[in-house]
């Protein structure tokens, strides 16, 4: 009885290292010079890297490369259309990217809130609506449906900014929203996660690690858990429902640079830790993810002054994925299906998971972090198909269909 319990033991031990083994590894160094203070977006299975600052050379770029990352391999695309410029804002809205505002020189205020949208499919820039509030660098942004959103930054003449605002890319129209609670900042980071923005760390007189979420609807504020550590200048993609911010610099204008990364679960309100983005501490980094990776790369390092990079690094299971033993061993059910008024979810082995249930659009409609077994009450949905994705230490264990009766 006691080998049965030691071998039982030793199983669940082995499961939980092959959950947890996402790890960095290097990729194909990003196009171009090296650079930090880019933009960069994922649009089709692509990614994408542009403008920036080169402090070697004193010069601001405008030049954008995409990454395919089923060759790991860079292609040099058309520039971006608007002016040279680094620290600006991006936001991606039905595979179209939308790239504004930033600073055009590298020792004057020369600003600008001119705004410009990326089509993939045939490859060139077009001029939309002049960004809302006044022309900043170091506004983070990110993107809700339909709508972007652009908010806090700096442009040296001003105090720093705290206003925020909404981009409508079907009327081409900006309207001012709630102020960000947490007071004037630049170089913070914002990603979204289903229906709801999440923005804060940055700088101002100090860093920061505080966050909120925002609701687009009711246009609220909440404060949600600080990001373990202060930080400016960080960078995040979003992966499986999760948001990951990481890199940067604790202190400014002190040398304290970082590589660590952090994911945020919605679910638990909570920040936990993962491994460091390759051994070079950074500050300026752009990240983004393309399908079921997240990448982080260029950056400035080792100080304030003439270092940057153009390393890039890919965020993964370490290998093609769970295999179907370990799967098997997770058991996971979901049933009963065809569903009416509730959904059970059970996980033999009683792992912390997520249960994820989308609409035909990938919105969010329900979403439950448990531990052996949940139920979702489905009473009030539509008939019709729902996808759902069941998660375990940020792999995806089962995903499916399920039809409401």
């Amino acid at each position: 009885m006691k080998i049965k319990l030691l071998i039982i033991f030793l199983l669940l031990a082995s499961v939980n290292v092959s959950v947890a083994q996402y790890v960095w590894n290097q990729k194909a160094n990003v196009g171009g010079m090296n650079r930090q203070s880019a933009v960069g977006f994922s649009v089709n299975h692509y990614g994408f890297i542009g403008t920036g600052r080169n402090l070697e050379t004193q010069t601001v770029l405008k030049d954008f490369w995409r990454y395919d990352p089923a060759n790991d391999s860079w292609t040099q695309v058309a520039d971006f259309g608007g002016t040279v410029r680094y620290a600006a804002s991006c936001f991606v809205i039905n595979n179209i990217a939308y790239v504004g505002c930033g600073k055009v020189n590298m020792s004057g205020n020369s600003f600008v809130k001119d705004f410009w949208k990326y089509n993939q499919g045939n490859n060139t820039w077009s001029q939309v609506a002049n960004f809302g509030g006044n022309a900043r660098y170091a506004a983070p942004a990110f993107a809700i449906a339909t709508k972007g959103y652009v908010g806090t930054g700096y442009d040296q003449t001003t105090p720093t900014y705290q206003d925020f605002w909404e981009y409508n890319s079907i009327a081409n129209t900006w309207s001012q929203k709630s102020d960000f609670p947490g007071g004037p900042r630049e170089n913070g980071v914002g990603f979204s996660i289903g229906n709801y923005g999440y923005m804060g760390s940055g700088y101002y007189f100090s860093s920061s690690n505080d966050f909120y979420k925002y609701d687009p609807i009711s246009d609220t504020w909440t404060q949600i858990a600080d990001l373990p550590t202060n930080g400016t200048s960080l960078t995040c993609f979003v992966l499986n429902d999760l948001g990951y911010v990481g890199t940067g610099s604790i202190t400014y204008p002190a040398v304290n640079f970082f590589s660590h990364f952090w994911y945020y679960s919605p679910a638990s309100n909570s920040w936990t830790a993962i491994a460091d983005c390759g051994p070079t501490p950074r500050f300026n980094a752009v990240a983004f993810a393309i399908d079921s990776a997240g990448y982080c790369g260029t950056g400035g390092f080792l100080d304030f002054n003439n270092h940057d990079t153009l390393d890039f690094w890919k965020y993964a299971p370490s290998g093609v994925g769970i295999s179907d033993d370990l799967k098997n061993e997770f058991d996971v059910n979901v049933f009963p299906n065809p569903v009416n008024d509730k959904l059970n979810i059970t996980v033999k082995n009683k792992e912390i998971s997520d249960i994820t249930l989308y609409d035909a659009t990938s919105k969010i409609i329900l979403q439950k972090q448990f531990s052996g077994y949940a139920s979702l009450n489905t009473e009030h949905l539509a008939k019709g198909i729902y996808l759902y994705k069941v998660t375990i230490k940020n792999v995806v264990i089962k995903k499916g269909k399920i039809v409401k009766d």
